[in-house]
């Protein structure tokens, strides 16, 4: 009995022994993880590329849309031009991009719906004609006698570059189509005597830059 007595209290200490070692290293790994995790979290610094592109007409800054607006429009009268100044002073290169989202030509509304802004939609009286940003530009080229351009001194802006994108308004004295010259010269001038101060020819023109994405390399 003496012997079972001595060996269940050699058992009890070794137990307790064990039971404290396991305590001591789970308190040295907890502790060790802790230093770890801290010392990483604050040495840890990301780096956020800065994105800043401006856009100025006439040097004055202006939303990403502009509104070129043609007061009078006659055969043979001179070109009409602007230019918005883009200057890319963000730390990421730029990609240029623009689309004609609503046209009105004198009485005539021309639309493209998925390019139009809230306000834009909420401000249509059901009159417009909805088209496609392809239909647009091709129109604008080939419907009139008159033609709009739109043209990119680049596509892609450099950090610190600065680009343009440039619009003229063009009406030749003889466009080659004598019907189409007449009838919009009798309408710009019905249109004149009827809208007085109101420009004869608009076209919201939509431009975006948007980051380059980098290119991994194999």
């Amino acid at each position: 009995m003496k012997r079972k007595r001595e060996e269940r209290r050699r058992r009890r200490r070794l137990k307790l022994r064990t039971l404290f070692m396991l305590s001591l290293t789970l308190i040295f790994n907890t502790y060790a993880w802790f230093l770890y995790v801290t010392t990483v979290s604050t040495n840890m610094q990301v780096h956020v590329d800065a994105w800043s592109v401006n856009f100025e007409v006439d040097d004055q800054i202006i939303d990403e849309e502009f509104i070129f607006e043609i007061d009078q429009a006659y055969p043979g009268m001179a070109d009409v031009e602007k230019s918005v100044n883009i200057t890319n002073s963000g730390e990421k290169d730029a990609v240029l991009n623009y689309k004609v989202s609503m046209l009105r030509i004198l009485d005539q509304v021309y639309v493209v719906p998925e390019e139009l802004s809230e306000e834009d939609k909420a401000n249509l009286d059901g009159t417009e004609i909805e088209v496609t940003s392809d239909e647009i530009l091709r129109m604008l080229n080939e419907d009139f006698p008159f033609k709009i351009e739109i043209t990119y001194s680049d596509t892609e802006l450099g950090m610190g570059e600065s680009g343009t994108v440039d619009m003229k308004f063009t009406w030749e004295y003889d466009s080659g189509n004598d019907e189409l010259d007449t009838q919009y010269g009798v309408d710009s001038y019905k249109y004149y005597q009827q809208n007085a101060g109101q420009p004869a020819i608009q076209a919201k023109i939509k431009i975006t830059a948007e980051q380059k994405q980098d290119t991994a390399t194999p």
